[in-house]
This record gives structure tokens, C-alpha cells and sequence, in this order.
């Protein structure tokens, strides 16, 4: 995905997570805290969800890597995000305004955002062979 489309995802409210390997057809057997079992396919297959990974299914077991790493900043004393980002010895690939960005939260107005830092390999990635 071109950085460009990215960004705009991000801006307008999409969702990101790592990557995740799984077979999309198959039923995986989970157990909950309290010790009950039941089965799950990774994706929704009805509903307004259709098509995408269900929650259940982001977890150690079949996480295989990331190729970008968030961090929110919130409640800084900088107001002016360029100002913050000269101050870093390695500035993020981008940067995108919070929802709550400059707007009182907890009886406090800041400049909120999340700083991008998208690599160009996987990091973390679990090859087939176990390497």
C-alpha cells in the first residue's frame, strides 16, 4: 500500500494492526479464562463485518511480524508538532492528528497525535521454517 493511501486510511478513522497468519477456512479451537472451549473461524462471515479478522484471532499464537510501529503522543508541552518532531533524533515516516487534538481532555487541551514509523521489511517475522 502506497504511503499516501496509508495516511489517508489513518486520517479518516480505518484501523491498522501487525500481520497475523492463519488458514482463513479453518475452525480453531480456544479456551477462555474460565476454562470453557468453543471453535472460531478468523474472519466474520456474515454481517457488516464480513470479510474481516475478528479480534479472538490478534494474539502471540499466530502474530507473524509488523512493518510499521504507532506511538501516540498525548498531553505534550509542545504546541507546535513540528517543534516536537525537531527535537527527535529519528523522526517518524508520518504523522496524523488525534481526534481529541487540541481539545480539553481531563481538564487539559494538548496537541494529540500519532507518530508513523513504517519499515521496509517485517520486524518480528516467524519464517515457515521456524527461523
Amino acid at each position: 500500500m502506497p504511503l499516501e493511501q496509508f495516511l489517508w486510511g489513518a486520517i479518516h478513522g480505518y484501523t491498522f494492526c501487525n500481520l497475523f497468519q492463519f488458514d482463513p477456512n479453518k475452525e480453531y479451537w480456544f479456551e477462555t479464562c474460565d476454562g470453557r472451549h468453543y471453535s472460531s473461524k478468523p474472519l466474520y462471515e456474515k454481517g457488516p463485518n464480513q470479510g474481516c479478522m475478528k479480534l479472538s484471532f490478534k494474539r502471540d499464537q499466530f502474530f507473524s511480524g509488523a512493518q510499521t510501529v504507532f506511538v501516540d503522543i498525548d498531553l505534550t508541552r509542545f504546541e507546535s508538532i513540528p517543534d516536537y518532531l525537531a527535537c527527535l533524533t529519528c523522526p517518524p515516516t508520518c504523522v496524523y492528528m488525534s481526534y481529541s487534538d487540541n481539545l480539553e481532555k481531563s481538564g487539559k487541551a494538548s496537541r494529540r497525535f500519532r507518530m508513523v514509523y513504517v519499515f521496509n521489511r517485517i520486524l518480528g517475522h516467524r519464517r515457515a521454517d521456524g527461523g
